[in-house]
């Protein structure tokens, strides 16, 4: 029996949907990077980690990897960058039940960093406005089309 294939419909709203995330997605790349040029890292995988870590208070380096996709030699790498330019910082033997355990903490640096990317992204702009009203628009297709088949 052979699979069916999805609608025109159905494709277009997919398409639109990345379409939409990949447009989005850049936009908001540049509107960090500009709110980290003043502390010297990139935006990316570095970002989501400051986030992360922002969010939760404190991340053993294994929970960095599976929020981030990283492998343990990427989050080695990730946070040996983060940790060289001031913005974390970590704990040794801080974890119940394992003396070995390294947990990941913001320093005072890294709190600065994750308030200015939170900032530099509810900053109001028509452009992002606008950005975020295709995306919602793309989503609402994508679900519609997805309900009916």
């Amino acid at each position: 029996m052979a699979e069916a294939r999805p609608t025109v419909a159905t494709q277009h709203a997919v398409r639109r949907l990345v379409a939409a995330l990949i447009h989005f997605d850049g936009t908001q790349a540049a509107t960090l990077a500009r709110s980290l040029d003043d502390h010297d890292l990139a935006h990316g995988l570095p970002v989501l980690a400051v986030l992360a870590i922002a969010e939760h208070g404190e991340l053993r380096p294994a929970q960095i990897g599976t929020l981030t996709g990283l492998t343990s030699g990427g989050v080695t790498g990730l946070i040996e960058r983060l940790e060289s330019a001031g913005v974390i910082e970590r704990s040794f033997g801080m974890v119940p039940g394992d003396r070995r355990g390294v947990l990941v903490t913001l320093t005072a640096k890294g709190e600065t960093v994750a308030r200015q990317m939170v900032e530099a992204m509810l900053t109001p702009s028509a452009d992002t406005d606008r950005d975020l009203e295709e995306l919602l628009e793309a989503l609402e297709a994508f679900r519609a089309a997805r309900r009916e088949g």
